[in-house]
C-alpha cells in the first residue's frame, strides 16, 4: 500500500514536469533556464502555485495573479500520469520492466498531448523512448525473441508508410510512422497487430463522433498518434485476452 501511494505521488510530480515539457517544446533548454510562470501574465509562480493537482483545485482554476483560467491540460496530465504509473505497478509489480515502462510512459504522454494539441509528434520523444528501449533490451536480451521485435517494428512502419504514401500525407504523417515503429519495437509481433487494430478502430469511431457533432468534416485531419498510444496501452494490459477472444471467434 505504501509503495502504491508513493508511486501515485511520484506520478503526480512527474506529470507536473511533463506539462512543462509539453508547453516548452521544442525549446527544451528553457526548461532548465526559466522558472515556471503563468503563460498569460508571465508572472513567476510561487511554490504553492505548483503543487500538482492541489494548486489547481485551491486556485479554482485561475491564476493567482491575473485571474485567467488555467488549462484543464495541467490536472489531466498530472492525474493521467499518476494513474498510469499506478496501474503499471499493480499489473507488473516493482520490477525492472515496470521501471522501463514508467520511463517510456513519460515520453508517450508528452507525444500524446503534443500531437493532440499541435498535430506534431516530437522527434526528441520518439528518439528518447527508442534509446531507452534499446538499452533495456541490451541488458535483458536473453528474455526476448528479437525476430519478433524486428517484425513488430517493420510491420507498422510499412503499413502506415503505405498509408502516408497513397494519401500523400493527408491521413497520417511521417511522425506517425516513427511512433508506430517505436511501439512495434516495444510490443513486438504479434502484439503490435492488436495495437494497430485497436488504434484504427478507436480512431475511426472518434472521427465519426466528431463528424456527427459537427466539429470535423470528411477532409479535416485528426491526430492519429494518441490512438496509437491508446492501442498500445490496451495491448499492454489486455493484449493476450484480446488475442484469445479473437481466435475463438
Amino acid at each position: 500500500m505504501i509503495i502504491a501511494i508513493t508511486i501515485l505521488i511520484l506520478g503526480l510530480i512527474i506529470g507536473s514536469f511533463l506539462n512543462v515539457l509539453i508547453c516548452r517544446l521544442p525549446d527544451i533548454q528553457s526548461i532548465l533556464k526559466t522558472r515556471s510562470h503563468c503563460p498569460e501574465c508571465k508572472k513567476q509562480l510561487a511554490w504553492n502555485d505548483l503543487i500538482p493537482l492541489i494548486s489547481f483545485i485551491m486556485l479554482s482554476r485561475k491564476c493567482r495573479y491575473c485571474g485567467k483560467q488555467i488549462s484543464w491540460q495541467y490536472p489531466i496530465v498530472e492525474l493521467g500520469t499518476a494513474l498510469l504509473f499506478l496501474v503499471l505497478y499493480l499489473k507488473f509489480g516493482l520490477t525492472l520492466y515496470t521501471c522501463y515502462l514508467l520511463l517510456v510512459t513519460c515520453l508517450l504522454i508528452v507525444i500524446f498531448v503534443y500531437d493532440q494539441i499541435r498535430q506534431i509528434i516530437p522527434d526528441e520523444m520518439v528518439i528518447g523512448a527508442s534509446v531507452i528501449t534499446l538499452i533495456y533490451y541490451l541488458f535483458n536480451y536473453k528474455l526476448y525473441d528479437f525476430n519478433s521485435i524486428l517484425i513488430g517494428m517493420v510491420i507498422p512502419v510499412l503499413l502506415i508508410g503505405l498509408i502516408v504514401f497513397f494519401t500523400k500525407g493527408k491521413g497520417m504523417g511521417i511522425g506517425d510512422i516513427k511512433l508506430a515503429g517505436l511501439l512495434g519495437l516495444i510490443l513486438g509481433y504479434p502484439n503490435i497487430i492488436t495495437a494497430l487494430f485497436l488504434a484504427f478502430v478507436i480512431g475511426a469511431f472518434y472521427g465519426l463522433y466528431l463528424m456527427a457533432i459537427g466539429k470535423k468534416g470528411m477532409k479535416d485531419a485528426v491526430a492519429f498518434g494518441p490512438f496509437l498510444i491508446i492501442g498500445f496501452y490496451i495491448t499492454i494490459f489486455y493484449g493476450q485476452e484480446i488475442m484469445k477472444w479473437y481466435l475463438r471467434i
